[in-house]
This record gives C-alpha cells, structure tokens and sequence, in this order.
C-alpha cells in the first residue's frame, strides 16, 4: 500500500471516530435532560400532595374558647388550682371533687330562740345564744357599754362549711347602733366557732330564726371564699355580715353578684361559684345558677350544669 492510500485510510478513521464521539456526546445530552424532567414531575408530585395529619403529640396546640381567654382553658384552671393550693398550704383538691355539686342545702326553718343559753342543733351546726356587754355607739362617736343578744355558731362537721344562718327581730332597724364581733360570716373551718352579735338586748326583743343553710366545701374553697367583701346590695345580710373578717386574706377586688339573676338564690350562687374559683383569675357570669348535676371548669359561660 502506497502512502497515498495509508493517509486515506487515516483520514476516513478519523471521521469515523468524530462522528461516534458527537453520538456519545447527544445521547449525554439527551440523557440529562431526561433526567432534569423526571426531577421535576417527582417535585412537582410531592408539592401538590395532600400533607398528612401530624400525629395528635405533634399537633398545634388547641385553640382557644369563645372570647380567646386563656383562663378559659382546662389547663390554665388546673395550674391556678394547684399554685393556690400551695400558697394557702392547704391541700389540691382533684378537679373530679371541684366539679362536684356542693352538698348540703337548708337545715332549719323558722325557730324562735330564747335570749340566754338557748341551743338549736342542725346537720352541721350548733347554735347556742347569750348575752354579753359590749361597747356600742350611737352616732358613731358616743359610746356606750349596753347588753347585746350574741349568737354562736359552731361548725360540727369534719370539713368546712359555707353557712348562713338568717335572723330577724322585733324593731329590727333599730340595731344600727350596736358593736360588732370580728367573724368569719360566710365559711367555717372543721370544729371553728365565731360569735356575732345580733341586736342590744331587750327583755321583748325574742331572737326569731328565719332560714339555716349550710354547704360543705373544700379546704382551698374556705380561702376563696373568705376573700369576699360583704358590701350593701349584695347577697348578704349586712346587720349580721359587715363585721366579716378574712383572716388577713387578700380581699377580692370584683362585687360577683351586681349582675346576677335576682330571681334565683344569689347568696347560693355566689358560694357555689367562689367555692371553685379564684376571685382574682374568674369572674361570675351573668346567668350562673348553683350547680345540681357535676359540671365543666372553669365556668366561664353563663349556662350552669
């Protein structure tokens, strides 16, 4: 073979091998671009799918209750309670015995007591009256020491108590003018005592019993209630009630009961709700009637179990 032939020969290879090389090189190509579109429909795929429910550990937390308060909620009740309980030093009541209706209910109706050592006994109170002198005034200024009809009342019971024991007596406007003894007028510790005075004693003057009511609550319901300020055109007896004393309690700051439903007992229902609730955290809602059937806390909607 000349070497005319042999550069032939070289030269046909050398195109042989140019045209292969641009064929790898398409197919390359081609091959890429293939795969950028498989990319792109399986990300486009995933995007558009329907995401799936985080498992109930890790889902947001639950939304609010009507009004978005979070006093409102189960959770922030229940931390109120046990944080009270233990400023108080007394023991938390389980929110099973908070949703509780409060057991007891009116004891004694209409019983006239004599002026001296008279006793009357109920389910979870003793009564007993006496005569003691103490110094009253008769314009806030002048003083006077004078005979005045005193009532004990003790609470028999292993628990304490919300009580009200209603009184009246003849001439009644008239004991304006008399002292006052220091008590607790609306919840008993276990075995506690307190004496109030009633009236300044006259011989006609007969001590008439209208109405004994009496609740069992619990020990942190005694502090929440005791936090309550007795004040005119509220649901306690003023001649009997003005002489409250919280035992260096907090006094709550809201008057729970300008706005309740006269045409229920408001006394009750004022107990019924402060007997569960903080004064500072809750206030009572319009509406709210004693509970007779175990309901839901905190009660911050008007409608009553």
């Amino acid at each position: 073979m000349d070497l005319r032939q042999r550069i032939e020969n070289l030269r046909e290879a050398a195109d042989d091998w140019m045209r292969s090389k641009s064929t790898r090189r398409m197919a390359v190509v081609l091959g890429c671009s293939v795969g950028i579109l498989l990319l792109a429909l399986l990300a486009n795929r995933l995007l558009t799918r329907p995401r799936r429910p985080l498992p109930p550990s890790q889902e947001q937390p639950a939304a609010l209750p009507p009004g978005g308060d979070i006093r409102c909620t189960p959770m922030h009740y229940q931390a109120t309670v046990q944080q009270d309980a233990a400023a108080f030093g007394v023991p938390v009541p389980t929110l099973q015995e908070l949703q509780q209706p409060l057991r007891g209910g009116t004891e004694l109706r209409g019983r006239r007591l004599r002026p001296q050592g008279d006793v009357v006994e109920t389910e979870h109170l003793r009564l007993e009256t006496s005569i003691v002198k103490l110094r009253s005034t008769l314009d806030g200024s002048q003083g006077f020491r004078a005979d005045h009809l005193v009532l004990r009342i003790t609470n028999k019971s292993s628990v304490p108590v919300a009580y009200r024991v209603l009184t009246t007596l003849p001439d009644v406007q008239r004991c304006g003018s008399k002292a006052d003894l220091p008590h607790n007028a609306i919840v008993l510790r276990p075995g506690e005592t307190v004496e109030r005075t009633e009236c300044i004693f006259h011989k006609r003057r007969i001590l008439q019993l209208i109405q004994v009511d009496a609740y069992e609550v619990t020990e942190l319901g005694h502090r929440y209630l005791s936090r309550l300020m007795p004040s005119e055109g509220g649901p306690f007896e003023m001649r009997l009630a003005r002489a409250h004393d919280r035992g260096g309690l907090k006094p709550c700051q809201t008057i729970p009961w300008r706005d309740l439903d006269p045409a229920t007992d408001v006394w009750l229902a004022v107990v019924d709700f402060h007997a569960r609730h903080n004064c500072d955290e809750y206030t009572q809602p319009r509406g709210y009637r004693p509970w007779t059937r175990p309901g839901t806390l905190p009660a911050c909607a008007a409608s009553s179990p």
